[in-house]
């Protein structure tokens, strides 16, 4: 009977240990997450600081910086946009007037869906 307790009681033990050990894996884990998104934060608040500096000091210019650093998806989708039209309009060969016209609203009005809803 006493045997019985003690393997009952070394059992529970276990048991004890190995739960406090996976509460500390997670609380590790959980720090870490919250170190990472610190730093994430960090950083964000360091580009936010230089834009600010860049805005003050150089003025007109470190706006357009600024500009171009939060809207670079769309600038790429435009640049895309009009690469596209302008190859695809070589490749055709059309122009002549009103086609070129009517075949680059097509093309524009196709492609408009596609790019920014691909953002």
């Amino acid at each position: 009977m006493s045997f019985m307790l003690a393997v009952t009681d070394l059992a529970h033990a276990t048991l004890v240990a190995v739960q406090e050990q996976e509460r500390q894996r997670e609380w590790e884990r959980q720090r870490e997450l919250w170190q990472v998104e610190r730093e994430r934060w960090e950083r964000e608040r360091e580009r936010e600081r230089i834009a600010i500096y860049a805005r003050e000091r150089v003025g007109g210019i470190g706006w357009l910086l600024h500009l171009l650093e939060q809207h670079k998806n769309l600038i790429i989708n435009l640049i895309s946009l009009y690469t596209f039209h302008k190859v695809v309009v070589r490749l055709v060969n059309c122009r002549s007037g009103y086609g070129e016209f009517f075949f680059s609203l097509l093309i524009l009005g196709s492609l408009r869906f596609f790019l920014f809803r691909t953002g």
